[in-house]
């Protein structure tokens, strides 16, 4: 009976020290966004990075809204003004039509046709820089024009473990890894938050950039400052790690409920 009540005491003592040093052993939180790294540190993490704006590429299709205080001659550089507020208007949030954007499309030698200028180059300016060399150039045929350039087929799409997948147009020529996520409706508990997968489309190639978003790091990714066409893919987790993530925080307990009842057996023992 005495070698009995040892082997419970010990495997019970055993049972509570593998539980307190395994919550004291320190572990990477797989749910929480944005954590340090040991690199990490305050004065590089206050470094300031240029503003993103994204370059132009062929395939790309631009809405070009031109005005001046010659109103009868704007007319000639506002050529898609007769379907209807296209260039002026545009959606945000998730994609509801399948009608296609009316525009000026980036041809594969990375110009466009306009009117009274015909082949301009644009592939690799920026919206801003269009929007200057146009403003430059109309002055020939312009009283103090003013040129709006706007991107029309900025869409992303966002798969996987996700709330709300599906695909996004972007009104605004930018938007981040997690803006985009944040219109998905963030992710599952069941999304690899550790391993995101970024496929982009280039004139040169595909790619395929991993993020981890629990770790700082992602805010150098190329992948945080998405481009045209971008997918998203949260890949889920493996069911049973899952499941042994939400049954470890009850270990506790259950090891509580141990020693509640070896104390009622020893104690009827005697």
């Amino acid at each position: 009976m005495r070698l009995f009540t040892r082997i419970v005491l010990n495997c019970l003592l055993g049972l509570l020290i593998g539980t307190a040093m395994a919550q004291r052993q320190p572990k990477r939180d797989a749910m929480t966004y944005f954590q340090p790294t040991d690199q990490d540190s305050t004065a590089a993490l206050s470094v300031r990075r240029p503003a993103y704006a994204y370059r132009l590429q062929t395939g790309d299709i631009l809405a070009i809204a031109v005005s001046s205080l010659n109103a009868d001659a704007d007319i000639t550089f506002n050529p898609f003004s007769r379907f209807g507020g296209v260039l002026a208007g545009g959606t945000s949030g998730r994609e509801t039509s399948n009608n296609l954007p009316i525009g000026y499309r980036v041809s594969e030698t990375g110009t466009i046709h306009f009117p009274k200028l015909n082949q301009v180059p644009v592939a690799g300016r920026t919206l801003s820089e269009l929007e200057t060399l146009l403003r430059d150039t109309l002055q020939a045929f312009l009283r103090e024009p003013y040129v709006s350039v706007r991107l029309l087929n900025f869409k992303i799409s966002v798969l996987g473990e996700v709330q709300q997948p599906s695909v996004f147009t972007v009104q605004n020529e930018k938007i981040t890894l997690t803006e985009a996520i944040s219109l998905a409706g963030d992710l599952t508990v069941y999304g690899k938050r550790e391993n995101v997968l970024v496929v982009r489309e280039t004139p040169a190639k595909r790619e395929f950039i991993r993020v981890d978003l629990t770790n700082r790091s992602l805010f150098d990714s190329p992948a945080y400052y998405l481009k045209p066409n971008d997918m998203i893919y949260v890949e889920a987790k493996n069911s049973k790690k899952v499941q042994a993530s939400k049954l470890f925080p009850y270990v506790p307990v259950f090891v509580s409920g141990l020693t509640l009842i070896a104390t009622v057996v020893l104690n009827l023992m005697r």
